[in-house]
């Protein structure tokens, strides 16, 4: 039933007006990246093309465009959407592959019925290029999951960090190559990298690692934009405010809610008028969401020796969700459309709640009932209050309580609350499990 809803409403919305505009396909994104893709093939640089909105990623994105970019734009474009659609239906089949068995019909349906939410139909509809790096991260993910012992650790002297030669097999060169590819498409799956670095197996990152700065020497001889990128263009993404409605991460949060509006048309969101204090708050704040993130999954390490395969599986959803979830807090600039990663950690979480509803009638855990009544109810509130932008849930009510300020701040930063609340969630299932 949630995946009939879904697809169908999904199609509907396919089908009026959402790919095509006055005869011209819908991409703005993917425009982008065609027309860097052709300035990359020149040879010219592609942080001074003057392409408006302006590219602002690795050369790496550009680089796999280049034969799309030898097309008319339509053709191109029709492409780039339909292998968006493949992506996605890759990532979908390869986490509801890592579910349960007896809950993937339900897990297939929650992620049906996101084709419903703001940040999938914006990813299809502007042309962006998450659902890519989405699919080589739960390859990844999948590929540890399934093939890859979680020992690894290396011998005496080497303190346990440098992996056996005989931990580098097939599957877990595979995962840490596709990890090194989302890095290189996007920069902050590098925060992912890391978190296989604290968790294991270290084969992963170890190849991820080695990837990564192999295709950056291989990016750098192809264009020298590369080094203008991480000197110039990487660094300067931090310390901007970027206080845009459809920017629901923790520096546009209190951006909006320290800085005066410019726009005389959009309702006052300001709390607290102290635009000086905008930078100590956002890196506070998002040093104690790492923190905490590093807390969690370091405690978590003894428990998930205690759990069988599929409760290792279960964690390792929930562990890669909760890394997921902070790099979307602490990212200078987390648009709607990054938000549809959002499936791993609602279905580590419904994993893990169906596993301890089937123990805890024997043995192994206790369940408290809060607990199982917040994780369900992040993964249904999650999906249905993105069902509508920021701006229409700040209009709605601005609308019904005109001059209401703190409910203005809250409803222009529906997504972020969504994000912390679901990171809380998270973590504490993360730390909740005890023996009965």
């Amino acid at each position: 039933m949630l995946g009939a809803l879904g697809l169908g409403g999904y199609l509907f919305w396919l089908l009026n007006g959402a790919l095509v505009k006055e005869g011209n396909w819908i991409g703005v994104d993917f425009h982008v990246y065609y027309q860097i893709a052709q300035v990359l093939r020149r040879g010219s640089d592609i942080y001074s093309a003057g392409i408006s909105p302006p590219y602002v990623y690795p050369p790496l994105l550009a680089a796999l465009v280049i034969p799309l970019a030898s097309l008319p734009v339509d053709a191109a474009t029709i492409i780039w959407k339909l292998s968006q659609h493949i992506f996605l239906l890759v990532a979908g089949g390869l986490l509801v592959n890592l579910t349960p068995l007896r809950i993937r019909p339900l897990a297939g349906g929650v992620l049906l019925l996101g084709l419903l939410t703001v940040p999938v139909q914006d990813e299809i509809q502007v042309g962006e290029s998450n659902s890519l790096v989405l699919v080589l991260i739960v390859g990844a993910v999948w590929l540890v999951a399934r093939n890859v012992p979680t020992g690894g650790a290396g011998g005496p002297g080497m303190a346990g960090w440098l992996p056996r030669r005989e931990a580098f097999t097939g599957a877990a060169i595979g995962a840490g190559l596709l990890l090194a590819l989302a890095a290189g498409i996007k920069v902050l799956p590098l925060v992912l990298i890391a978190y296989f670095w604290l968790r294991g197996p270290r084969a992963v990152p170890a190849v991820a690692t080695g990837g990564f700065i192999l295709l950056q020497l291989i990016l750098l001889l192809l264009t020298p934009s590369t080094v203008d990128y991480w000197t110039v263009q990487f660094p300067g993404l931090f310390g901007q405010a970027f206080p845009f409605l459809d920017n629901q991460s923790i520096n546009a949060t209190v951006a909006r809610a320290v800085l005066p509006g410019t726009d005389p048309a959009t309702p006052q969101m300001n709390i607290l008028s102290a635009p000086e204090l905008r930078g100590a708050i956002t890196w506070l704040l998002n040093l104690l969401v790492l923190a905490g993130v590093v807390a969690v999954l370091w405690v978590g390490r003894a428990r998930r020796v205690e759990q069988n395969s599929q409760g290792r599986t279960a964690w390792l959803l929930l562990e890669v969700g909760l890394v997921l979830l902070t790099i979307h807090l602490v990212s200078g600039s987390t648009w709607l459309h990054h938000l549809i990663d959002l499936g791993v950690p609602l279905l580590g979480l419904l994993s893990v709640w169906w596993l301890r509803y089937e123990a805890s009638p024997n043995t192994a855990t206790v369940i408290p009932p809060g607990r199982s009544l917040a994780s369900g109810l992040a993964v249904g509130v999650v999906p249905a209050a993105l069902l509508h932008r920021p701006g229409d849930w700040l209009t709605a009510v601005n609308t019904s309580m005109p001059g209401a300020v703190p409910l203005a701040l809250f409803a222009s930063s529906l997504g972020t609350i969504l994000v912390a609340g679901l990171w809380v969630v998270v973590a504490v299932a993360l730390l909740g499990a005890r023996k009965s």
